[in-house]
């Protein structure tokens, strides 16, 4: 992994014709891929100067743990060389939930436990809010800012939530840096040439590391899958061995399956360790058996108006008529329709 973290190289694996015809092998999400990502020495730089800022960047930090007491994971968190300077963690999440918030708390204090700072959070948000309601009753948003605040002095020194709707206004070419990886993480697009904004320096850099880091992140899980189908077969064969000596029923078949069980103790453990904290869990939107009122209106008003989509008079009419109360402006709504998710 450490060869695809040395930027300059990434950045000369593919030419801007390539770039513009690559395709990522998985969509950018809360996965895996995306988390190796941001372990690459230009994610960190491009996070910690936006979030810790003063001049300090991504070279004064270093990789940490992600996992803490009680099995309670992060995303990523950049511990300083420097012990007196900030911690940062960042957490990818599909939707902000209150579900969400209340495992959130959690991820900050368990680093807190183990270091005794409080971390600077980052959420970094795919589906915006579970509704209108809770982001404005909970969350609080300067003009000047991209990103929502969560009021948290009490378990982390800050936290901000980053989504589509809090950087609309700084999408454009050229983007500052973090406005460009929030806009890669949201957008969930395979290919770079599938957005407006594909002319930007850094967004064309960021995709090219991706497609570095995700293919070798999909190889990785071939391995893995491969490994745990070895694994399934050898436990299913000792098992085959235990039923066979057991209905034999003599001294030395009873020593064999004491035998075989505790090997297969043995296999299981080793195969657990090696594997611990390799796993993750994805956040899969469930199917729907009838269309939303949302959806429906949104149908109606392409009948009504044909040509090309008009999303923001769409959107307006709908807030009028009482819909789209999850969505903070016509683009998440837009990405809610095209991702099937109304």
């Amino acid at each position: 992994m450490t060869a695809f973290m040395r930027d300059n190289a990434l950045c000369n694996a593919l030419d801007t014709e390539d770039l513009y015809t690559l395709s990522l092998p998985v969509i950018p999400r809360s996965d895996s891929c995306s988390k190796a990502l941001l372990r690459t020495d230009y994610i960190k730089d491009i996070i910690i100067s936006s979030v810790v800022g003063g001049g300090i960047c991504g070279s004064a930090y270093y990789n940490g743990p992600t996992e803490q007491n009680g099995n309670k994971r992060t995303d990523i968190t950049y511990y300083p060389q420097d012990k007196t300077k900030n911690l940062a963690s960042v957490i990818i999440q599909k939707k902000v939930t209150h579900e969400f918030i209340v495992r959130l708390i959690q991820y900050p204090l368990n680093v807190f436990g183990q270091t005794k700072i409080l971390p600077i959070v980052t959420v970094i948000n795919i589906d915006g809010f579970s509704s209108k309601h809770f982001r404005e009753e909970n969350f609080t948003k300067r003009d000047n800012e991209p990103y929502y605040i969560l009021s948290s002095s009490l378990w982390a020194k800050q936290v901000h939530i980053y989504n589509a709707d809090s950087i609309a206004s700084l999408i454009q070419v050229p983007m500052p840096k973090m406005i460009a990886l929030i806009h890669f993480l949201t957008q969930q697009e395979k290919h770079i040439a599938a957005l407006d904004e594909y002319m930007d320096s850094t967004l064309q850099k960021i995709y090219r590391i991706a497609f570095q880091i995700f293919t070798c992140e999909l190889n990785s899980k071939v391995i893995q899958d491969v490994e745990i189908e070895s694994f399934c077969d050898a436990v299913a064969s000792q098992f085959k061995k235990v039923i066979h000596n057991n209905t034999l029923n003599d001294e030395i078949s009873q020593k064999r399956i004491e035998k075989y069980a505790e090997d297969g103790v043995s296999f299981a453990e080793n195969f657990k360790r090696r594997c611990i904290g390799e796993g993750e869990s994805v956040c899969v939107t469930p199917i729907q058996t009838t269309e939303s009122k949302d959806f429906i209106f949104i149908k109606e008003f392409m009948k009504q108006n044909q040509g090309k989509m008009k999303w923001l008079p769409c959107y307006d009419e709908g807030i009028e008529k009482g819909l789209f109360g999850r969505f903070a402006s016509y683009s998440t709504l837009k990405m809610a329709f095209h991702r099937h998710t109304l």
